[in-house]
């Protein structure tokens, strides 16, 4: 059943998406602050971070939802619609800088600078479990990793 609603991409955030998203703020939060003092520009700068976090933060979540929903299917099929859910990203991701760089609303290097958040949340997430999992432990350990014996390889 909770396979049936998974496929279907009735997901709620789990927890390294949202350590994920923690890293990303966490980024993006620190560049606004060391970052503001050296450039002439604050608000457009500040626009321009902000616009790239939330953009950072919308592809980890569809990076999330894009898993949950097709990593159940036959392997064919589930490479193909996940590539056609990255190449979705991408072009929203060039549609999100080309606006800003057209529009003059933001700084489109700053935007880059949060949209690369993404990048640094996907790296900083295991420090991140490492620290929040003191305070709340897993509900359910990982599975052991099996020998390599057991697999012809």
């Amino acid at each position: 059943m909770e396979t049936e609603s998974r496929r279907k991409g009735r997901t709620g955030c789990n927890r390294t998406l949202l350590e994920m998203m923690c890293g990303i703020v966490l980024f993006d939060l620190l560049c606004l602050v060391l970052g503001i003092w050296f450039v002439p520009q604050k608000g457009a700068c500040a626009r321009g971070l902000l616009l790239g976090m939330l953009t950072a933060l919308v592809m980890a979540y569809h990076m999330s939802w894009t898993f949950d929903r097709y990593l159940g299917m036959p392997q064919k099929a589930a490479v193909r619609k996940v590539t056609m859910q990255a190449l979705l990203r991408y072009f929203a991701v060039a549609a999100v800088l080309f606006t800003i760089l057209f529009t003059r609303i933001a700084n489109p290097l700053t935007a880059f600078l949060g949209i690369m958040g993404l990048k640094i949340g996907a790296y900083t997430q295991p420090a991140i479990h490492r620290i929040t999992v003191k305070k709340y432990p897993d509900p359910e350990p990982a599975p052991p990793i099996p020998d390599s014996e057991q697999y012809d390889i």
